[in-house]
């Protein structure tokens, strides 16, 4: 117990007061219990498989309203939303929406080549480390490198061509590669 005469340290107070585990999100279900997600299997991967019509939208939608629901302002959700279903629902002011498939005039277009024009390091180590990132698990877990460190370099040096070209779009680096295919 914590009394007012007791002088305690930032680390000391957090071992003093108990945390309580985060409560779980409960997606409903049409005629069972809900089935619930714990913060922890939310920062995982979920996977519904269904044919046409069979609810796999409605699902994700109610997950996505009670993890919206449960939001702090410092929470950070990204939703891969290829048909716009969850923005028109869900969005909010502020929310920060990349490549909206209804072409609102707010929404944010990243562009790889731009990001490296505008960095304050070295393009190169900036296009060395991007190609790294993208890389680097397949470069560890090969048994033969050589193939996914040849992809990496190679994938940087058409990045740095294209880099050095005005008008370059995140378009080009694909439009090379499917003319490459």
């Amino acid at each position: 117990m914590i009394k007012t005469w007791d002088v305690i340290d930032g680390l000391k107070l957090e071992e003093r007061v108990p945390t309580l585990p985060p409560e779980p999100i409960a997606v409903p279900t049409v005629d069972g219990p809900p089935i619930y997600f714990s913060d922890g299997r939310l920062g995982q991967h979920v996977l519904l498989v269904g044919s046409i019509g069979q609810g796999k939208t409605n699902t994700i939608c109610h997950l996505l309203a009670g993890v919206r629901a449960a939001m702090k302002p410092e929470d950070i959700a990204v939703v891969f939303d290829p048909k716009g279903d969850y923005l028109r629902r869900f969005r909010r002011p502020g929310d920060i929406v990349i490549n909206n498939p209804d072409g609102d005039n707010d929404s944010q277009i990243w562009n790889l080549i731009e990001e490296l024009r505008a960095s304050s390091c070295d393009p190169e180590e900036t296009l060395n480390e991007i190609a790294y990132t993208l890389f680097n698990e397949e470069i560890e877990r090969s048994q033969q490198p050589f193939f996914p460190l040849a992809a990496k370099d190679l994938f940087a040096a058409v990045l740095s061509n294209l880099a050095s070209n005005p008008g370059s779009t995140n378009a080009s680096i694909r439009d090379y590669w499917d003319s490459k295919s």
